[in-house]
């Protein structure tokens, strides 16, 4: 069955659900097969040409594997002319043969998971969770040497361009590795990414990197040089593909964006129903794996994009019509060992694999009489104004989640205010307490120093303030003996006590109402961000309903559009 193209780059044009299984965590071609590995230990393969799903492939159960087959995912595949290299969430590797699908032998390769593979002049390179980078020799799988690159950060993800891997790591730093000249080069972009760096991709010359921050950013393949980020995301972006001087970038914000690679700029936004977790770029499709789907979009050279869009009345062009269900006889795979080794090179392995391909066939006969709605007919008004409403509640309810999500950053924001004013003020106490504490040792350096010199105590200092207080006392009450026999001296004695008097009570209500004024305003202002918190989560609470209520509507026009194709 051969696929109608429709006429804009990024439509959507199929659509698989697996009920049965998890993310699709990466999608790579082999040979003429697209193999897509998920949870459950299974790898979907589908055709390259048409799409169809054609089989699943599961990875052998061994006794010394830490992880039950429902725990097992894969992480990372990567294929040559005769064998394909998966690396799983167990630290092994599986080698499967490209043309049969049949496992020959799997290797414990790291501690934890496989999150890379990349093969380099006959030589494979495989990356781990626990840091570190291998070197096997690729026909005997013979370890020949093992690169710390960055001790106590994880690999997230590794790309090779020629002779140079690119490596992520969990603290979005970024390294390149020359082979051929054993050389390890730490890049440093000019804006300090955060977070995590999810997914690279190249163009050739330049090389895109995804990371937890909302941001991408770019380097020059050759030198490693900083080029620029680039912003378009509300959440972090999880993966990347490059096809046709276009990279299309997945986020966890539920938008697939497609930017201009020469003018660094988004060129459309798709918005999705799940993240797309995998992207992959083969033969002028886009493959993408989200949470149990698989979907595909129109890519390539000849496709030319229209600035005016279409409205399209067909649901399987908008992305959200299941056209295909494929169900996973999960029964098939129990947690028994069988027949076999460790070593898959053995003749009992030649029954397992019949065995396996009687069920794949099984799988495929039940789904190949489907035909793809992408030519179907759809002249159904009711049916069209239902898949209209169904697409503008899924737009709808994406809308509704960025404002949850820009409530939830204005509450964070409102409560990191609090947090700091609360610790400004636990900060005065301290300097506080530290203030009085200078004092007490002021004191009892004077009193060393009194002791030492003059033989007096501390103490006793304070007595002869207060007789020089008495002394004071006395001076005036002889001055004022005098001015009795001059009264204009007594008149201006008189005047200076009443001025010196209203003095210290203005100083005494100055400094008063200051400290008013202080404790009034921090506690207006504590009480304006209380005010501003309970108003954020009162949004956020009305936010949440509405966008309950709007997915009861969806799954209701989802329900009476799978009555009218039933």
């Amino acid at each position: 069955m051969k696929l109608r193209t429709p006429k804009a780059r990024g439509t959507a044009l199929r659509e698989f659900y697996y009920k049965e299984l998890a993310k699709i965590q990466v999608i790579h071609q082999v040979n003429n097969e697209v193999w897509c590995g998920s949870n459950a230990a299974t790898i979907l393969v589908h055709s390259v040409e048409t799409g169809d799903f054609i089989k699943y492939v599961r990875l052998p159960y061994v006794e010394s594997c830490t992880k039950t087959t429902d725990e097992l995912s894969i992480y990372s595949i990567k294929a040559t002319n005769s064998h394909v290299y998966c690396g799983a969430n167990d630290g092994a590797l599986y080698v499967f043969d490209a043309l049969s699908a049949q496992p020959l032998t799997r290797i414990v390769a790291h501690k934890d998971c496989v999150s890379g593979i990349e093969v380099i002049n006959n030589q494979l390179w495989s990356a781990g969770a626990d840091g570190l980078l291998k070197c096997w020799e690729i026909n005997s799988l013979n370890l020949i040497m093992t690169l710390p690159i960055k001790e106590g950060q994880r690999i997230t993800c590794l790309f090779a361009i020629n002779s140079v891997i690119w490596i992520g790591f969990s603290d979005a730093s970024l390294y390149n590795y020359d082979s051929t000249r054993n050389i390890i080069n730490m890049l440093r972009a000019d804006d300090d990414p955060t977070g995590t760096l999810h997914a690279i991709t190249s163009t050739g010359t330049e090389v895109w990197t995804a990371y937890s921050d909302n941001k991408i950013r770019i380097w020059d393949a050759m030198s490693g040089r900083f080029i620029k980020s680039i912003n378009g995301h509300s959440s972090r972006v999880i993966s990347l593909t490059y096809e046709s001087n276009f990279v299309w970038s997945g986020s966890h914000d539920k938008t697939l964006k497609i930017w201009d690679t020469k003018k660094y700029r988004q060129i459309r936004e798709l918005i999705v129903a799940q993240p797309i977790w995998s992207l992959r770029a083969i033969k002028n499709l886009v493959w993408g794996g989200a949470q149990s789907y698989l979907r595909l979009w129109i890519g390539g050279d000849s496709v030319e994009l229209q600035k005016r869009q279409r409205t399209v009345s067909n649901p399987a062009r908008q992305g959200n019509l299941t056209i295909r269900d494929v169900s996973l006889n999960t029964s098939d795979y129990s947690n028994q060992p069988p027949n076999q080794s460790s070593n898959f090179r053995t003749n009992n392995n030649n029954n397992n694999n019949n065995n396996n391909n009687n069920n794949n066939n099984s799988a495929f006969s039940s789904i190949e009489n489907f035909r793809d709605p992408a030519i179907g007919n759809f002249e159904n008004p009711d049916f069209q104004q239902l898949a209209l409403e169904s697409n503008n509640q899924v737009k709808t309810i994406s809308e509704l989640q960025r404002d949850k999500w820009k409530k939830g950053k204005q509450l964070q924001g409102a409560q990191s205010l609090l947090d700091s004013e609360k610790s400004l003020n636990q900060e005065l106490e301290r300097q506080k307490r530290d203030l009085q504490g200078e004092v007490l040792e002021m004191q009892r350096i004077l009193g060393d120093l009194l002791q030492r010199y003059f033989g007096v105590e501390f103490e006793d200092l304070v007595g002869w303030r207060e007789q020089i207080v008495k002394l004071e006392t006395e001076l005036e009450e002889n001055c004022e003996r005098e001015a009795e026999t001059d009264p204009e001296k007594a008149r201006l004695n008189r005047v200076n006590k009443l001025l010196e008097k209203e003095n210290k009570n203005l100083k005494d209500q100055l400094e008063d109402l200051k400290n008013n004024n202080q404790v009034e305003d921090l506690q207006d202002q504590l009480a304006q961000k209380e005010q501003e918190r309970d108003n954020i989560i009162r949004e956020m609470q009305e936010l949440i309903q509405s966008q309950n209520a709007m997915e009861r509507q969806q799954n209701g026009a989802n329900n009476q559009i799978k009555k009218k194709l039933d």
